[in-house]
C-alpha cells in the first residue's frame, strides 16, 4: 500500500533532500523535477511512502519509482535512511543501464554499488523495527473484519440471505466512511494499492473496474510498457475491501462466463464476452445502488463520491477522464450478463493475516 498523508509528505521531503545529495555529490548525476540526466538521456524518478511488514524499500521498474517504508519515519536515523535510499537508487541505475531483465541483486546491481564505492552497509541495508499499529489502524482492521464476515455469510445456500449479507457489507462500508472519525481519517490519509496486474486489459478487468467504484474507492488503470495494473485509491478500509473484492471477482467472473457458455452455444467471441462482462457489472451495481438509495440520503451519496474524488486528486492531480471504445453491444450477451450480475454475491473465504516485526531489505 502506498501512503499519502501530511506525515508521509513531510517524510518525503526528507527522502528527496537526501536523494538529491546522493545523486549530486556522490554520483555526480543531475536530478531536477523528477527527471534524472544519465548518459545523455532523461529518465523519470519518483519517490513514495509505502506500507509493508517485511520490506524497507523497493524500486518499481515499470513506474521508475522508489518506495520507502513508512516505518522509517519513526525508527531510522539519517545514516540508515541514507543507506536505504542509496540501495534503491543503485537498483534504479542498474535498471536504466542494463534493462529490466536482470536479477534484483545480481552482478549488475553490485557493479553499480562498486562504481560508487558502496559496501555491504548499502548493498545489504537492513534495520530492525518494532511493529506499530495506531488506534486508527486498529479500528480500520475491526471494520474490515466485520465486512469480511458479512461477505462470508454470502456463501449461504439461502439466496435472499446471501444477497442481504453482500448489501449489508457495502452498507457498513458506506456508514464507516460517513462517520466523523472516518472523515477525519480520510482527510489525513489516502491509500493506493494495486489489486490487479496483467499484459492487456480484458473485458473481465473492465467489469471489475466498474464494480470496485461502488466500494468507495477510485479505481485507476495504470499503463506501463507491455503491461497494466489496476490501482484503487481511497481510505484504508475501503482499499482493503476493494482488494478483497477484486481477488474474488478476478477468478469468479471467468467461471460465471464459462458456465454461461455451456448453457448458451451462441455466447461466443470477443464482442459477446465484453457485453456479458459489462452486463454483470451493471446487474450487480443496480442491485447495490438500489439498496444504497434505500438506506442513505442523496446528499450523503454525493458527499462520499466527492470525497473519493478528493482522494484521487491527491494522488493523480492531473488525471484525465477515461474512455473505453465501444464496438457495439451484443444485446443477448448483455442481458445474460445482467441477470448473472443480479445474482452475484461477493463471498471469498476468510483468511488470517500474519504480522511480522522484523523488516528486511530486499
Amino acid at each position: 500500500m502506498i501512503i499519502y498523508s501530511d506525515v508521509a509528505l513531510t517524510f518525503l521531503k526528507e527522502v528527496r533532500a537526501i536523494s538529491l545529495k546522493v545523486l549530486k555529490f556522490e554520483m555526480n548525476l543531475p536530478f531536477e523535477r523528477k527527471r534524472l540526466l544519465y548518459k545523455g538521456y532523461y529518465y523519470p524518478l519518483d519517490f513514495v511512502v509505502f506500507e509493508h511488514p517485511t520490506i524497507l524499500g523497493q524500486y518499481i521498474p515499470g513506474k521508475y519509482q522508489i518506495q520507502i517504508n513508512k516505518h522509517l519515519i519513526y525508527k531510522s536515523d539519517e545514516l540508515s535512511l541514507s543507506n536505504i535510499i542509496r540501495h534503491e537508487i543503485c537498483h534504479y541505475l542498474a535498471h536504466i543501464e542494463f534493462g529490466a531483465d536482470i536479477q534484483p541483486h545480481g552482478k549488475e546491481f553490485h557493479h553499480i554499488c562498486e562504481r560508487y564505492s558502496y559496501g555491504p552497509e548499502v548493498s545489504s541495508a537492513t534495520i530492525e523495527l518494532g511493529h506499530q499499529l495506531g488506534e486508527r489502524f486498529k479500528n480500520d482492521e475491526k471494520i474490515y473484519e466485520k465486512i469480511k464476515k458479512l461477505f462470508h455469510l454470502a456463501t449461504s445456500d439461502n439466496s435472499h440471505e446471501a444477497e442481504l449479507a453482500t448489501i449489508k457489507a457495502n452498507e457498513l462500508l458506506r456508514k464507516h466512511h460517513l462517520s466523523k472519525e472516518s472523515i477525519a481519517s480520510s482527510n489525513n490519509e489516502t491509500i493506493l494499492d494495486t489489486v490487479l496486474m496483467g499484459k492487456k486489459v480484458q473485458a473481465k478487468h473492465e467489469a471489475i473496474y466498474q464494480i470496485l467504484r461502488e466500494f468507495l474507492v477510485a479505481p485507476v488503470f495504470n499503463y506501463q510498457r507491455g503491461s497494466f495494473s489496476l490501482e484503487v485509491i481511497g481510505p484504508r478500509v475501503n482499499v482493503m475491501t476493494a482488494k478483497y473484492v477484486s481477488d474474488f471477482l478476478s477468478h469468479t467472473l471467468e467461471e460465471i462466463y464459462d458456465n454461461a457458455k455451456k448453457e448458451n452455444k451462441k455466447l461466443r467471441g470477443v464482442r459477446a464476452k465484453k457485453s456479458f462482462m459489462s452486463g454483470i457489472a451493471h446487474g450487480y451495481l443496480n442491485k447495490i445502488k438500489t439498496a444504497n438509495q434505500r438506506y442513505f440520503q442523496s446528499n450523503e451519496l454525493i458527499r462520499t463520491e466527492n470525497e473519493i474524488q478528493e482522494h484521487l486528486h491527491r494522488v493523480y492531480p492531473r488525471l484525465r477522464g477515461r474512455y473505453s471504445k465501444s464496438n457495439g453491444v451484443d444485446q443477448m450477451a448483455s442481458k445474460l450478463g445482467h441477470d448473472a450480475g443480479k445474482k452475484l454475491n461477493i463471498n471469498p473465504g476468510l483468511s488470517s493475516n500474519q504480522k511480522k516485526v522484523f523488516l528486511l531489505k530486499e
